[in-house]
């Protein structure tokens, strides 16, 4: 199918420019707070808004993908649960979030949609590249070490979030290593550090992760299409043997005791206490939820998106985020589009990775969305 026309480079430059900004350092805010006047990123975002704002009044054109509507079903659950949350206050805040990351997801959408292959092509040369400046970084930590054995995951990036570091990098792993079975064996230059510097994360949510969305990457799109050849398929055999040479011994036993263990494979590094903890809540407030943003302040962080919204929001949040979900997912799946089918394996990968990990409030997973939401009513 033919889109429905081209993009205007002159008419959406600023935007296209900011959101690969906000994209990028979406990871990175911790490098990157101003303190009480927030960070780097939404600041960009700030001024993103109001070019967008005043280009859409110019234009008088905006567009609204309909599963938007249960965005903001959402975001209108998290703002009244402000009358049952234990710290109304919080609701509030997390409320305002929930709808800057909305405004961002829609600014995205109305820059993408409609916008010829290239437009698309352009921004996955830019987070592709990010990913390989992030990932040469992780790298260089290994090699800045003294010995090998003296690798642990701390050692590669003190400040950061390995797990959410590594599902940053699923999106530049899953775009090369597409262009790599589909355009040209070139970006394998970019696929394998990226791959190498999410193995050194050594999270296993990721790895498993990338596992399975590979394995949907071929249904979708077919082993046949990507012309992978014997001696290629070799080839990465032997560059994989290479990695298991070179990855430390720690990474290997956080895999085996999880595989050996049964009783470290229920607690998920103490992750099951705390989804106990976030699942009494929801039994408790079946309906609402203890309030937006309220499970954090009254425990830690939930290591899972999923229980994340269930104990903040019950089952109206789970209503709404889940039909979301469904409308996006919504004739999408089509054989005959390949192009589509990234997007959508880039989805399924953070979708994936918020079982085990909240990135529901990640910038680079809303403008994933947007992106995913272009690409398919183009290619309507």
């Amino acid at each position: 199918m033919m889109l429905k026309q081209k993009s205007n480079p002159k008419s959406i430059n600023l935007e296209f420019v900011f959101i690969f900004i906000i994209f990028v350092l979406s990871p990175l805010e911790v490098f990157l707070s101003l303190g009480q006047f927030g960070t780097i990123s939404k600041l960009i975002g700030i001024v993103l808004a109001i070019i967008f704002i005043i280009r859409r009044l110019k234009s008088n054109k905006m567009s609204f993908p309909y599963e938007s509507i249960f965005l903001l079903i959402f975001i209108f659950i998290s703002l009244n649960s402000y009358f049952w949350a234990y710290y109304p206050e919080t609701a509030i805040t997390r409320s305002i979030t929930l709808f800057q990351l909305f405004i961002l997801y829609l600014i995205t959408f109305n820059t993408f949609v409609n916008k010829n292959e290239n437009f698309y092509n352009n921004f996955y040369k830019l987070i592709i590249f990010s990913g390989l400046v992030i990932s040469l970084y992780v790298i260089r930590n290994l090699f800045s070490l003294n010995s090998i054995s003296k690798l642990t995951r701390i050692s590669i990036a003190e400040e950061v979030d390995l797990n959410q570091l590594a599902s940053f990098l699923l999106s530049p792993f899953f775009l090369s290593f597409h262009w790599v079975l589909i355009k040209s064996k070139k970006y394998a230059i970019f696929m394998l550090p990226i791959s190498f510097a999410i193995i050194l994360t050594q999270s296993r949510a990721a790895l498993l992760v990338l596992i399975i969305t590979i394995i949907i990457y071929f249904f979708l799109n077919g082993i046949i299409k990507t012309n992978l050849s014997i001696r290629q398929f070799i080839l990465g055999i032997i560059l994989f043997m290479i990695a298991i040479w070179i990855i430390p011994n720690e990474f290997f036993y956080r895999i085996i005791i999880i595989l050996t263990d049964k009783n470290e494979l229920m607690r998920g590094s103490g992750r099951n206490l705390i989804w106990k903890q976030a699942w009494n809540y929801f039994l408790s407030n079946p309906i609402g939820g203890v309030g937006s943003g309220n499970f954090f302040i009254l425990n830690r962080p939930t290591h899972s998106s999923l229980f994340q919204i269930i104990s903040e929001l019950g089952l109206l949040g789970f209503a709404s985020i889940s039909s979301f979900l469904l409308a996006s997912f919504r004739k999408t799946i089509n054989y005959k589009t390949v192009n589509v089918n990234i997007e959508c394996c880039l989805v399924i990968a953070l979708i994936g990775m918020s079982l085990t990990l909240d990135i529901f409030y990640q910038k680079y997973l809303w403008i994933i969305f947007g992106i995913f939401a272009a690409k398919k009513y183009s290619y309507r």
